[in-house]
Protein backbone atom coordinates (compact mmCIF):
# COMPACT_ATOMS: atom_id res chain seq x y z
CA UNK A 1 0.00 0.00 0.00
CA UNK A 2 1.40 3.28 -0.78
CA UNK A 3 2.08 6.11 1.78
CA UNK A 4 -0.44 8.68 1.91
CA UNK A 5 -0.56 11.70 3.55
CA UNK A 6 -2.69 13.11 6.15
CA UNK A 7 -4.61 15.40 3.68
CA UNK A 8 -4.87 13.02 0.63
CA UNK A 9 -6.19 10.64 2.65
CA UNK A 10 -8.84 12.81 3.86
CA UNK A 11 -9.58 13.84 0.48
CA UNK A 12 -10.31 9.91 -0.49
CA UNK A 13 -12.78 9.62 2.46
CA UNK A 14 -14.67 12.70 1.21
CA UNK A 15 -14.53 10.96 -2.26
CA UNK A 16 -15.96 7.35 -0.99
CA UNK A 17 -18.16 9.40 0.97
CA UNK A 18 -19.37 10.92 -2.01
CA UNK A 19 -19.72 7.93 -3.87
CA UNK A 20 -21.85 6.13 -0.90
CA UNK A 21 -24.44 8.99 -1.17
CA UNK A 22 -24.64 10.98 -3.94
CA UNK A 23 -28.47 11.34 -3.95
CA UNK A 24 -28.39 12.75 -0.30
CA UNK A 25 -25.60 15.04 -0.41
CA UNK A 26 -25.96 18.66 -2.05
CA UNK A 27 -22.47 20.47 -0.87
CA UNK A 28 -19.01 18.56 0.66
CA UNK A 29 -16.26 20.98 1.57
CA UNK A 30 -12.91 19.77 3.71
CA UNK A 31 -11.20 22.82 5.68
CA UNK A 32 -8.47 21.85 8.27
CA UNK A 33 -9.40 18.41 9.04
CA UNK A 34 -13.08 19.23 8.95
CA UNK A 35 -15.71 17.95 7.04
CA UNK A 36 -18.65 20.05 6.27
CA UNK A 37 -21.55 18.12 3.68
CA UNK A 38 -24.61 19.82 2.83
CA UNK A 39 -27.88 17.14 3.01
CA UNK A 40 -31.33 17.40 2.14
CA UNK A 41 -33.47 17.95 5.49
CA UNK A 42 -35.86 14.71 4.35
CA UNK A 43 -32.89 12.31 4.53
CA UNK A 44 -30.92 13.79 7.96
CA UNK A 45 -31.77 10.79 10.00
CA UNK A 46 -31.16 8.25 7.46
CA UNK A 47 -27.69 10.26 6.70
CA UNK A 48 -26.75 10.42 10.10
CA UNK A 49 -27.61 7.17 11.21
CA UNK A 50 -25.08 5.84 8.09
CA UNK A 51 -22.25 8.18 9.63
CA UNK A 52 -22.58 6.39 12.72
CA UNK A 53 -22.72 3.31 12.39
CA UNK A 54 -20.18 2.97 8.66
CA UNK A 55 -16.88 1.66 9.62
CA UNK A 56 -14.82 4.47 8.11
CA UNK A 57 -16.63 7.05 9.74
CA UNK A 58 -17.62 6.09 13.26
CA UNK A 59 -19.40 9.43 14.25
CA UNK A 60 -20.35 8.43 17.85
CA UNK A 61 -20.00 11.86 19.40
CA UNK A 62 -22.70 14.65 18.59
CA UNK A 63 -21.19 17.67 20.06
CA UNK A 64 -23.83 20.08 19.53
CA UNK A 65 -26.83 21.29 17.44
CA UNK A 66 -26.78 24.60 16.18
CA UNK A 67 -29.12 26.40 14.16
CA UNK A 68 -28.39 29.86 12.15
CA UNK A 69 -30.97 32.30 10.95
CA UNK A 70 -31.24 34.04 7.36
CA UNK A 71 -34.17 35.79 7.27
CA UNK A 72 -33.41 36.57 3.68
CA UNK A 73 -33.75 33.31 1.85
CA UNK A 74 -36.62 31.13 0.83
CA UNK A 75 -34.90 28.11 3.24
CA UNK A 76 -34.54 30.08 6.35
CA UNK A 77 -33.08 27.95 8.61
CA UNK A 78 -29.85 26.39 8.20
CA UNK A 79 -29.28 23.53 11.50
CA UNK A 80 -25.80 22.25 12.13
CA UNK A 81 -24.65 19.09 13.52
CA UNK A 82 -21.04 18.98 14.73
CA UNK A 83 -20.32 15.34 15.30
CA UNK A 84 -16.71 13.93 16.16
CA UNK A 85 -15.17 10.81 15.22
CA UNK A 86 -13.08 9.76 17.78
CA UNK A 87 -11.61 6.88 16.08
CA UNK A 88 -10.42 8.85 13.10
CA UNK A 89 -9.95 12.39 15.25
CA UNK A 90 -12.16 14.24 12.55
CA UNK A 91 -14.74 16.31 12.41
CA UNK A 92 -17.86 16.80 10.57
CA UNK A 93 -20.23 19.35 10.55
CA UNK A 94 -23.69 18.30 8.95
CA UNK A 95 -25.79 21.03 7.89
CA UNK A 96 -29.72 21.19 6.33
CA UNK A 97 -31.58 24.05 4.83
CA UNK A 98 -35.23 24.41 5.93
CA UNK A 99 -37.76 26.83 5.76
CA UNK A 100 -40.20 28.30 8.64
CA UNK A 101 -42.76 25.93 8.54
CA UNK A 102 -40.83 22.23 7.77
CA UNK A 103 -39.88 19.94 10.50
CA UNK A 104 -37.15 18.24 11.20
CA UNK A 105 -36.75 14.42 11.97
CA UNK A 106 -35.48 13.82 15.60
CA UNK A 107 -31.95 12.32 15.72
CA UNK A 108 -32.62 11.72 19.83
CA UNK A 109 -32.56 7.96 18.79
CA UNK A 110 -29.46 8.06 17.16
CA UNK A 111 -27.33 10.08 19.88
CA UNK A 112 -28.71 10.59 23.13
CA UNK A 113 -27.22 13.65 23.42
CA UNK A 114 -29.48 15.12 20.50
CA UNK A 115 -32.34 15.77 23.06
CA UNK A 116 -30.68 18.32 24.66
CA UNK A 117 -30.16 19.98 21.92
CA UNK A 118 -32.91 19.72 19.74
CA UNK A 119 -35.05 21.16 22.83
CA UNK A 120 -32.62 24.17 22.64
CA UNK A 121 -33.35 24.88 19.04
CA UNK A 122 -36.59 24.57 19.42
CA UNK A 123 -36.90 26.68 22.35
CA UNK A 124 -34.68 29.29 20.50
CA UNK A 125 -35.85 29.12 17.07
CA UNK A 126 -38.96 27.54 17.03
CA UNK A 127 -37.60 25.00 14.12
CA UNK A 128 -39.88 21.66 15.38
CA UNK A 129 -38.06 17.85 15.53
CA UNK A 130 -40.82 15.68 14.33
CA UNK A 131 -41.03 12.18 16.79
CA UNK A 132 -39.09 13.81 19.52
CA UNK A 133 -40.55 12.30 23.02
CA UNK A 134 -40.21 15.53 25.18
CA UNK A 135 -40.30 18.70 22.84
CA UNK A 136 -40.61 21.70 24.97
CA UNK A 137 -39.58 24.89 26.23
CA UNK A 138 -36.31 24.54 28.50
CA UNK A 139 -34.45 28.00 28.39
CA UNK A 140 -37.27 30.39 28.56
CA UNK A 141 -40.70 30.67 30.31
CA UNK A 142 -43.46 28.37 29.43
CA UNK A 143 -45.68 31.45 28.47
CA UNK A 144 -43.07 33.06 26.71
CA UNK A 145 -44.14 34.37 23.14
CA UNK A 146 -41.78 33.83 20.30
CA UNK A 147 -38.29 32.62 19.62
CA UNK A 148 -35.49 34.65 21.08
CA UNK A 149 -32.15 34.15 18.58
CA UNK A 150 -34.91 34.81 15.31
CA UNK A 151 -33.77 38.08 13.65
CA UNK A 152 -37.38 39.28 13.11
CA UNK A 153 -37.56 39.46 17.21
CA UNK A 154 -37.68 42.33 19.05
CA UNK A 155 -34.50 42.90 20.82
CA UNK A 156 -36.46 44.26 23.79
CA UNK A 157 -38.81 41.42 23.57
CA UNK A 158 -42.65 41.74 24.07
CA UNK A 159 -42.97 41.84 27.96
CA UNK A 160 -41.05 43.72 30.90
CA UNK A 161 -40.73 40.38 33.86
CA UNK A 162 -40.15 42.63 37.36
CA UNK A 163 -40.93 41.60 40.73
CA UNK A 164 -43.99 43.72 42.41
CA UNK A 165 -42.86 44.50 46.25
CA UNK A 166 -46.74 45.07 47.34
CA UNK A 167 -48.31 41.83 45.70
CA UNK A 168 -44.67 39.98 46.07
CA UNK A 169 -45.03 37.89 42.65
CA UNK A 170 -43.55 37.98 39.85
CA UNK A 171 -45.43 40.70 37.05
CA UNK A 172 -45.12 40.60 33.29
CA UNK A 173 -46.17 43.91 31.75
CA UNK A 174 -46.11 45.19 28.34
CA UNK A 175 -42.74 46.29 27.45
CA UNK A 176 -42.20 50.32 26.81
CA UNK A 177 -39.24 51.97 25.76
CA UNK A 178 -38.50 55.76 27.14
CA UNK A 179 -37.66 57.94 24.60
CA UNK A 180 -37.94 61.21 26.63
CA UNK A 181 -34.13 61.84 27.51
CA UNK A 182 -32.63 61.65 24.01
CA UNK A 183 -32.69 64.30 21.28
CA UNK A 184 -33.27 62.12 17.86
CA UNK A 185 -32.30 64.19 15.15
CA UNK A 186 -31.29 67.41 16.59
CA UNK A 187 -28.14 68.98 14.74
Amino acid sequence: MQNLSSQNLITLILFHIIRLLPNYLTLALIKKRAFTLQVNYSKIYFTLDFFKNYTNTQLSYLSDICAVDYPKRISRFEVVYNIISVPYNSTFRIKSCIHELISLNSISLLFVSANWFEREVWDLFGIYFFEHYRLRRILTDYGFFGYPLRKDFPVSGFLEVRYNEETQKVTYEPFQVNCSGRFLNSR
